[in-house]
């Protein structure tokens, strides 16, 4: 072996023994300024690294799949909207699994060695103090709480945050960072007198400047959860300016807009409906903006508006929103007190909309409170009944739509019956021109009623018979590939019985038709006594 080759070889063992030397060295069984930095720089680059992306594509895919029902107050958090809640789940459980590997492999537990004869200062003994030594673990124990957050597994985050809370006792600013993330977890849990005394905790200690933001969060939901809207203002106003996300901000100047509309101040919630327009790029949410300045509009061009919006009618890509648009033009009219045309605009709206969902609901609550206003109970009771077949329970109004539609079940017929033996008299005691042009407005009506009930069942028909041939068509492609005894096994999933929604909507329809019947045999007969001696009362001869 020449001695350039003994050279390189050397060389090459020196800095594998260096190798060796410094991993063992960094050992988690040893506490120096060299193994801290070492674990430290191994965690971030690493684990922790693959665990942060996975978290962020997991927000990612909630933020941009999150469908929030615009009608009610949204959720400040994205997995407060529980529709929302399993999106991205995948992603933030490899984020949990990520952290819990970086605090396993990375931790350091045992306490540093100090010199014989050196004085512990103050800062020496904080510092021996501490339970954690590996400096960036925090992030690692936080992030892992952030992700069993957006899972929606509260309780689980809770318990991370506690136990953060308790092993960094001697690090105020990761402490109370910690507090005010397990108090938003009390909070969507509505523990509030916990979430409370957390809280108080963090204002006590005078919030350093890293646990602003997370406190700033906790205090909105905290408030915003018990509906304390003016506490709530401040610190929503504070939340959206330490957003970063336009989307978020977007969210957010929304609730703001609502929560200034339910406090009737009109002016500053146009403006926060307006703002949430120009950051939001999810046409959906900008429409329910302009629809809710509809409601909190001052003296202003109307007619510039109500032109506007009828352009949007226009639109194809607008079909599916055209209750949500003839609402706003209602609420636009009845500003101006032109209840007559507002209710119009309501029922166009009613009858040209495509999915019966929350903004179906509102536009036939707000019609429905015309006509009880009104007295016209007949029609209250219509409007009432399909949008308490929609509205969740958790809405603000549901008990009262509720009650008024039970109480008008038994209140419509009678009150119908008055509404039309006084407008017989009022007609009776015109004048004969003045009669003669009533009735011929009201065949005029008729007429286009008809002619627009017959457009809507031809299309009805027409769109039955499309979804029929694709349902053969998509059958017959199953039963190529699916084997026929396994062809039915998920048909009670879509059971009619099953979906509320639907039920309800057939319960208004029935009452349509057939009108208040009991739950009885021979239920269609007026006169039951022909079957009454029937030896097989179970045919129906009709």
């Amino acid at each position: 072996m020449t001695g350039r080759k003994r050279q390189r070889y050397f060389h090459i063992f020196c800095w594998v023994a260096t190798i060796i030397v410094v991993l063992a060295s960094c050992s988690t069984q040893k506490n120096t300024s060299t193994t801290r930095a070492w674990k430290a720089f191994t965690a971030r680059y690493n684990t922790y690294f693959n665990g942060q992306q996975a978290y962020l594509n997991g927000y990612n895919t909630k933020l941009t799949g999150n469908k929030d029902n615009y009608t009610d107050y949204l959720p400040l958090l994205l997995v407060g909207n529980k529709n929302s809640q399993s999106l991205g789940k995948g992603d933030f459980e490899t984020t949990v699994t990520k952290m819990e590997k970086t605090i396993h492999f990375h931790s350091i537990k045992k306490k540093p060695i100090m010199k014989r004869g050196r004085k512990m200062s103050k800062k020496d003994k904080e510092f021996r103090k501490r339970i954690e030594y590996n400096p960036f673990l925090k992030h690692a124990w936080m992030l892992m709480g952030y992700a069993q957050l957006q899972k929606g597994d509260f309780i689980e985050a809770a318990s991370t945050f506690s136990y953060v809370e308790t092993l960094y006792k001697s690090e105020p600013e990761v402490r109370n960072r910690a507090r005010a993330m397990l108090a938003l977890c009390y909070t969507e849990l509505e523990w509030f007198y916990d979430a409370e005394d957390l809280l108080n905790k963090v204002r006590r200690d005078s919030i350093p400047s890293a646990a602003r933001k997370e406190y700033n969060t906790a205090m909105a939901d905290f408030h915003l959860k018990q509906k304390h809207w003016e506490e709530a203002l401040p610190y929503l106003i504070k939340e959206i300016s330490q957003l970063k996300n336009s989307t978020e901000k977007a969210r957010c100047y929304f609730l703001l807009g609502q929560i200034y509309k339910t406090l009737g101040r009109k002016a500053e919630a146009y403006k926060a409906f307006k703002k949430c327009m120009r950051k939001s790029s999810v046409y959906e949410m900008r429409l329910h903006a302009m629809v809710q300045q509809t409601e909190v509009m001052e003296q202003g061009d109307y007619n510039r508006k109500i032109k506007k919006l009828m352009r949007l009618t226009r639109q194809t890509g607008n079909k599916k929103y055209l209750d949500q648009i003839y609402y706003a033009i209602g609420n636009i009219y009845l500003s101006t007190s032109d209840t007559t045309k507002a209710i119009e605009a309501y029922e166009t709206g009613a009858s040209k909309a495509e999915t019966k969902g929350p903004a179906y609901a509102s536009l036939m609550m707000q019609m429905g409170d015309i006509y009880w206003a009104r007295e016209r109970f007949d029609r209250a009771r219509s409007c009432y009944n399909s949008a308490v077949g929609i509205m969740a329970k958790e809405h603000e109004r549901y008990e009262d739509v509720s009650w008024r539609s039970r109480v008008l079940d038994k209140l419509a017929a009678p009150s119908e019956v008055i509404f039309v033996q006084d407008s017989m008299r009022a007609l009776a005691q015109m004048g004969e021109s003045e009669r003669l042009a009533i009735i011929d407005k009201a065949i005029e009506a008729e007429k286009k009623r008809q002619k627009e009930l017959k457009a809507r069942q031809a299309d009805s028909i027409a769109n039955n018979r499309q979804t029929t041939g694709d349902q053969y068509a998509k059958n017959d492609r199953t039963n190529d590939k699916t084997p026929s005894n396994s062809a039915n096994a998920n048909d009670g999933a879509d059971w009619y019985f099953y979906n509320q929604q639907s039920v309800a909507q057939g319960k208004e329809q029935f009452r349509r038709l057939w009108g208040n019947r009991k739950n009885e045999d021979q239920w269609r007969r007026s006169n039951k006594s022909v079957l009454a001696v029937s030896d097989t009362p179970e045919i129906d001869y009709e």
